[in-house]
């Protein structure tokens, strides 16, 4: 399974967008969500059975992850 995250932030009500990043595993994609959001709470949101989410802090709302789970 890959994983994609791209990260999203807001800096003078402009969204901006990085390069994608891919992961292999969900350990190595919970500790990317650990090192943007630093000692944070997150939630994840999506629908059901959709293979993307997003993940938000609970307390920084000018940055979250957009993530896709792809078979290939």
């Amino acid at each position: 399974m890959k994983i994609i995250v791209t990260e999203f932030y807001i800096e003078n009500d402009i969204l901006y967008q990085k390069d994608p990043l891919e992961f292999n595993s969900q350990n190595e994609l919970i500790n990317h969500i650990n090192f943007f959001f630093p000692d944070q709470k997150t939630y994840s949101a999506g629908e059901d059975g959709s293979p993307e989410s997003i993940i938000r802090s609970t307390v920084d709302e000018t940055k979250f992850l957009h993530v896709n789970h792809s078979n290939n």
